[in-house]
């Protein structure tokens, strides 16, 4: 585990995590090129004198950072084509960045003034842990954002686990799933 990461040290734990990064070539305008392949190789979004504790720092027995991590996969891109036309804006890093600090300062607000909480385990969730569901379940959640966590699963397992977690009330579960064009042909560029 990694509690003082200087940025080269970043850097390297970055470009390690780092396989893909053909997306840079096909943006049109230089200077996006140039902003994209910055960060693609470096991770660095703001400067500063330090690398990210809170993506360098995993706890033992987490797993290794997620390769190919991109910021720019969480920004919608109809949002983001408009932000990038925005005269002031001045590649599609900043666009991106500009999105996602205005939902982070929106959700920073909603923390502050109790109309939002915000609850992170770093716990195993599965039917062999009842006492973390339960947890979950105890919380009352409203939503429940699974990530991809369904892939490791057998769907009947995975829907058993979310059931017990909802509350009473009406709970809203999102979850995306990665494995499916393992099994879907025609899904990658090469089947075809």
């Amino acid at each position: 585990m990694h509690t003082n990461v200087s940025p080269s040290l970043a850097y390297k734990l970055w470009l390690e995590a780092q396989t893909d990064s053909v997306f840079t070539a096909n943006l049109l305008r230089k200077q996006d090129r140039l902003a994209a392949g910055r960060y693609l190789l470096t991770g660095d979004l703001l400067g500063g004198t330090t690398g990210s504790v809170v993506m360098f720092a995993n706890p033992v027995g987490s797993g290794a950072l997620a390769l190919n991590s991109n910021f720019l996969a969480t920004v919608n891109f109809e949002l983001l084509l408009k932000e990038w036309q925005e005269p002031i804006v001045k590649d599609i890093v900043q666009a991106a960045l500009n999105l996602v600090t205005a939902r982070i300062e929106k959700c920073s607000l909603l923390v502050q003034t109790g109309k939002l909480e915000i609850k992170v385990f770093n716990k195993t969730v599965d039917l062999k842990h009842p006492e973390v569901i339960r947890e979950i379940f105890e919380s009352n959640p409203t939503t429940i954002c699974w990530s991809n966590v369904s892939d490791y699963y057998h769907p009947q397992t995975f829907f058993a686990i979310a059931k017990q977690c909802s509350a009473p009330t009406k709970t809203v579960h999102y979850l995306h799933t990665l494995n499916w064009v393992q099994t879907c042909y025609g899904t990658m560029i090469f089947e075809v």
